[in-house]
């Protein structure tokens, strides 16, 4: 009974292995003949779209297979290694021949960026505050493009106490004032000088510098003298009775009109130009003159007025004075 028994038992262990072993290579057989079966694939090549029949098992072979040719800098998804099945879509995203220039030099690049501004920092450019990108930033890479990368320099400037700061792209003094739109006054000066090249960090103080015979009055009137004296002015019209009976002109023929002076030619040449204050300079102003009369009562550093009216001659009375001679 144990013998017959026993017997029994490996009969069912044979036939169970024998079981096993069919159904995994059945298994095998199934899997590898739905490998083998064709597949579609869709491929994106660079944004064109293609469809193959293929019964490679990775994309590397699919690409074999097909002559598909790639370099090194192109992007491929999903990756060479993966395996292929059917309806699986293939990405290839050519790189793109690029040109960077800047501060002179010129570097050409393969990219797959898709914009500028991704394309440098793949390539670690540094775009600073105020520097010129061509074209933008969020412009499309092309292949074949160059990129134009134009360095703004940090320029410090004082004026008359204040100071400010401003990015520029200017290549000297002179055209950093007119990028900004700074006029000199006729005595200001730079320092750098206009001609100086402009660097990042740069400061430019603009001086004031009025040589010592140019004033400027409380009316905001400037002028350059070449000599001032001390007079004592009167004031008169221009009417026959204080003008020997000649109305209206003066000893120069030149006709009478406010701002015509008279002088003593000795101390003052006639055809003189001058220009009148009070001697403090601030409590009255007659301004620019012209010496071309004379008076009999006019001598040394005396100076006569020609005003509109006899009243404005009476509230003068005589007064001391500057008289500038202008150059």
């Amino acid at each position: 009974m144990i013998r017959r028994f026993t017997k029994k038992v490996c009969g069912a262990r044979k036939r169970a292995i024998a079981l096993v072993t069919a159904t995994v290579l059945f298994a095998a057989l199934s899997s590898a003949a739905a490998f083998a079966t064709e597949k579609t694939v869709i491929l994106n090549d660079n944004g064109k779209t293609y469809e193959y029949k293929t019964m490679t098992q990775t994309v590397a072979t699919f690409f074999e297979d097909n002559d598909i040719k790639l370099v090194e800098t192109d992007a491929v998804s999903p990756g060479l290694l993966s395996p292929t099945y059917d309806g699986i879509e293939i990405t290839i995203e050519r790189a793109k021949a690029v040109v960077i220039v800047t501060d002179g030099e010129v570097n050409t690049v393969e990219t797959t960026a898709d914009t500028v501004e991704q394309l440098l920092l793949d390539e670690n450019y540094y775009v600073g505050a105020g520097d010129s990108v061509t074209p933008a930033l969020s412009a499309s890479v092309l292949d074949g493009m160059t990129v134009e990368i134009e360095r703004a320099k940090l320029v410090t400037f004082t004026r008359e106490g204040g100071t400010w700061q401003e990015y520029s792209f200017s290549d000297t003094v002179k055209e950093f004032l007119q990028e900004v739109g700074i006029e000199l006054d006729r005595y200001e000066r730079t320092e750098p000088s206009l001609n100086a090249k402009i660097t990042d960090g740069i400061t430019v103080d603009i001086i004031y510098e009025k040589p010592d015979n140019v004033i400027t009055f409380s009316n905001g009137d400037t002028i350059t003298f070449s000599a001032v004296y001390d007079f004592v002015a009167t004031a008169y019209t221009a009417s026959a009775e204080e003008n020997g009976g000649y109305a209206g002109m003066s000893a120069t023929g030149i006709p009478l009109r406010r701002g015509i002076v008279a002088v003593d030619p000795k101390v003052i040449p006639l055809h003189s130009k001058l220009y009148v204050v009070a001697e403090d300079g601030t409590s009255w102003i007659y301004g620019n003159s012209y010496a071309a009369d004379t008076g009999g009562a006019i001598k040394g550093n005396r100076i006569d007025l020609l005003m509109d009216t006899t009243y404005e001659c009476n509230s003068f009375g005589r007064r001391k004075c500057k008289v500038y001679v202008l150059e």
